[in-house]
């Protein structure tokens, strides 16, 4: 008894600590912007239940064919890095035997593993501009569906964070895509990957087929779709023609959006439980740039990003990655004070 006593003392102890600093300590007020980006709330309503109960038993089958098809598609990632050799560094030409027999499979399972995830179909609007006339291409960042989606679609690569490089299978397939990545706390990785951007964009500007498009994401983090975040000039730095492009998720029960910090697995086994999910690609007209746009891009930046505002009809915002990390960090406190009390 006596020691039990000591044991609950400490962790009352313990407890009053805790409690101690993190009223000491500044909570991160919420962002005051309505909406708010970086939250979303999936609600169970009782139809989101009733497909949790037909499609539960259903789960493991369907997360079993993403895996089978995600692995297909890492196993033609794994043989394109065999055929380079081991010296091969990023950004890589495709070969014939590359893009033909590697990267259009890859692009085909991943498709396949998009339908089973829920993703059963993609309405494609515009079209896509040729690579000499636009280099890259500049997206909204609505879900962690977006780069798998457009690359099953269409002929590009991407600027892609490191941990994707990471990641199991998909890492592979990342990297077999020539994907450029980038540590984004890292400030010599990010000058790194601007001298890549500048090079790559100046080999497809220059008529080189063998590179592909590069799809940016300049918002850098993922959203709940309800406003633009502020436009990295990552994408701008080259001063060469852009393509807007806007991505749409038709929901009405359950958000697809999954913004950074977000629980995976309740994602990943919400999204096994719907039926069908649409998505909307659309192609805006290419971006050409006027002589102070490419002196400045930071101003090239906000002049696209009202471009894609105006096409989606949703607010801007100053707020980037950093608040999305401040906003997970405010998360995370509140949490650890309401165990606490």
């Amino acid at each position: 008894k006596r020691k039990e006593r000591k044991r609950k003392g400490k962790r009352e102890e313990e407890r009053l600590r805790r409690k101690h600093l993190m009223e000491k300590e500044e909570i991160l007020e919420e962002p005051k912007l309505n909406p708010n980006p970086f939250l979303v709330e999936n609600e169970w309503t009782p139809y989101e239940v009733f497909k949790a109960v037909i499609f539960t038993p259903l789960i493991p089958i369907r997360f079993i064919l993403c895996v089978i098809f995600m692995a297909l598609s890492s196993g033609f990632a794994k043989i394109a890095k065999w055929s380079r050799g081991k010296d091969a560094q990023p950004p890589h030409a495709y070969n014939f035997f590359e893009y033909h027999f590697l990267e259009v499979p890859s692009r085909f399972f991943g498709r396949i593993m998009l339908f089973f995830a829920g993703v059963t179909w993609v309405v494609v609007k515009g079209q896509q501009a040729k690579p000499s006339d636009a280099p890259i291409l500049v997206s909204n960042h609505v879900s962690d569906f977006d780069a798998l989606l457009c690359y099953s679609k269409f002929p590009i690569c991407f600027v892609a964070k490191q941990e994707v490089a990471e990641m199991t299978f998909v890492g592979s397939a990342a990297s077999s895509m020539s994907c450029i990545f980038v540590n984004r706390l890292s400030s010599e990785s990010k000058t790194e990957v601007r001298n890549a951007i500048l090079k790559r964009a100046a080999e497809v500007r220059n008529g080189n087929n063998q590179f592909e498009q590069m799809l940016l994401f300049p918002e850098e983090t993922v959203t709940n779709g309800t406003c633009l975040l502020q436009f990295k000039a990552g994408a701008f730095l080259a001063g060469v023609p852009v393509q807007p492009v806007c991505i749409r998720y038709r929901w009405k029960h359950f958000s697809p959006h999954c913004p950074y910090g977000f629980p995976m697995l309740p994602f990943i086994y919400r999204s096994l439980c719907q039926f069908s999910l649409v998505t909307e690609i659309e192609f805006l007209e290419v971006y050409n740039p006027n002589s102070q746009e490419r002196a400045d891009p930071v101003l090239y930046g906000k002049n696209v990003r009202e471009v894609i505002r105006k096409h989606l009809n949703v607010p801007t915002t100053e707020y980037n990655f950093t608040h999305s990390k401040q906003w997970v960090t405010y998360k995370k406190r509140l949490r650890s004070l309401k165990k606490t009390q």
